[in-house]
């Protein structure tokens, strides 16, 4: 729920930015393109963000409680990340994007899954989860060429527009 937050929420940002309506759509970039063909309300596809957040917030109750508040940390860094990817985190830093898609969609959900289903942290599983982290930041980080035009054109800092790329975008 957490990442169909995310997703959909950032879906919502590029619509009401232009940013969706100025970008050239591939399946791996130019978000779900729900909203630039009308198959979905702006409203909608909001009230689907904000909603799959607030469907998480029990389950990640549920796991405070069963499992400890040494999880908390994870969620309140996971909850940053969906809230303020987008209008924030693609704006203040170069590199801050990748950095936030690989903790938010690798390494964190990793180690959270392990101290959920162990019951601990251990440097261990904080060192098997950081390729998880790499690998979703480089799968963003691929997505963004197409996309750098367009996101250059509303104050985003990913790292193809600051270290710039020949080719088409």
């Amino acid at each position: 729920m957490l990442h169909a937050s995310v997703n959909t929420l950032n879906d919502y940002s590029d619509f009401k930015t232009g940013i969706d309506l100025k970008v050239n759509r591939t399946p791996f970039s130019g978000g779900s393109g729900f909203l630039p063909a009308n198959l979905l309300t702006p409203r909608a596809v909001l009230a689907i963000g904000l909603g799959t957040l607030l469907l998480a917030v029990p389950i990640g109750i549920y796991f405070l409680i069963v499992r400890g508040f040494h999880l908390l940390p994870l969620f309140i860094v996971g909850a940053i990340f969906i809230l303020f990817y987008t209008s924030h985190l693609t704006r203040v830093v170069a590199g801050m994007a990748e950095i936030a898609a690989g903790l938010g969609l690798g390494t964190l959900p990793v180690l959270g899954t392990f101290i959920i289903l162990n019951g601990q942290f251990t440097f261990q599983a904080l060192f098997a989860s950081i390729p998880s982290g790499f690998l979703v930041a480089n799968l963003l980080l691929m997505n963004e060429f197409p996309d750098s035009e367009a996101d250059k054109s509303n104050n985003r800092r990913t790292l193809p527009i600051i270290l710039g790329h020949k080719g088409p975008p």
